[in-house]
């Protein structure tokens, strides 16, 4: 049985929590009993399940609600459980124990999941890769900045081009009074041409 310690204890607390009765969940690279001196199989304290090989079978594996059932169990395979005290020696050998199982139980299964990882990957064919390029290449492109510029360039080169053309059909006003004041000066020219001409005749008649 396990002390209260032991029960409070991360690595023997996940341990027993992988037992469900004689369908207990998978602890990963159990090891084999160790046998003492005198031949006796030892049994750390707080043990759910059996680690006995049997040879061409393997790991026995079954699990039990506590030690003193395990320990029967073992007998029933004429196997000799090694006398446990219980102290805190006993204890801290199993901490030791149980620390090793389940960091041995933790890499067997990053490393089945690293596996099936693999296997995703690997089940995309090349061609699936490939396809999945090509879309990626002809898929138009994310910015239409420039499209936006030369639409602004070219509206920019149209107003220009009104401008000019509306600029030479109709002159500004300052460029029609000039013209205006050139025109009234001829004719005033002209007119006192006429006046000449009438002094010329009556300078004849006299």
């Amino acid at each position: 049985m396990a002390s209260k310690r032991l029960r409070t204890y991360h690595p023997y607390d996940r341990y027993a929590a992988l037992y469900v009765g004689r369908d207990a969940g998978v602890i990963h690279d159990l090891p084999a009993y160790d046998v003492d001196s005198g031949g006796n199989t030892i049994v750390f304290m707080g043990e759910m399940r059996c680690r006995h090989v049997d040879t061409g079978i393997g790991l026995c594996g079954k699990s039990y609600a506590g030690t003193s059932n395990l320990r029967k169990h073992l007998r029933n395979l004429s196997l000799q459980p090694a006398p446990g005290a219980g102290s805190n020696a006993d204890e801290e050998d199993a901490k030791r124990f149980y620390t090793e199982v389940m960091t041995a139980h933790d890499v067997v299964v990053a490393a089945s999941a690293a596996i099936a990882a693999a296997a995703t990957t690997a089940a995309v064919t090349p061609r699936a890769r490939r396809t999945a390029a090509a879309a990626v290449l002809s898929s138009p492109p994310a910015s239409t900045t420039p499209v936006k510029r030369r639409s602004n360039l070219a509206a920019r080169r149209a107003t220009t081009a009104a401008e000019e053309e509306g600029s030479e059909r109709y002159p500004s006003p300052g460029e029609d009074e000039e013209d205006a004041g050139r025109g009234g000066g001829g004719g005033g020219s002209g007119a006192g041409g006429g006046g000449d001409g009438g002094a010329g005749v009556v300078a004849e008649g006299r």
